[in-house]
């Protein structure tokens, strides 16, 4: 009882993230990478426990609904582990990056007053 859209976000950080992670040439790419895994986790997580919800009521399954909201979900580790990069993704869970904005162009430090000639 999983939707297109879990399934698409779940290929996207298993598939895509992983790799773009291992491959980012810089530490700045590597946060922004991290940046978007931490956030699309969230998602991912938050999706799957409101689709586990409407689906154990459902099948009347709630024995794994107990998770707390702190923790990742055991179906989200379950298919991260299947997928080979639990290690990999997990540290992202309970990381803390944020999005700053890009640092605004300023002025050179010379040439503040001039003389007129």
């Amino acid at each position: 009882c999983r939707s297109v859209k879990i399934h698409y976000k779940l290929q996207l950080v298993t598939n895509h993230f992983v790799i773009s992670l291992k491959a980012a040439p810089t530490p700045t790419d590597q946060h922004k990478i991290a940046f978007a895994i931490q956030e699309v986790l969230k998602m991912l997580d938050l999706d799957s426990r409101q689709e586990r919800l409407t689906c154990s009521s459902k099948e009347n399954n709630s024995s794994r609904d107990m998770d707390t909201k702190n923790e990742m979900s055991l179906w989200l580790k379950e298919q991260l582990k299947k997928a080979g990069v639990l290690n990999v993704i997990e540290p992202f869970w309970s990381s803390l990056y944020k999005q700053q904005e890009a640092s605004k162009p300023t002025k050179p430090p010379f040439f503040r007053s001039s003389k007129s000639y």
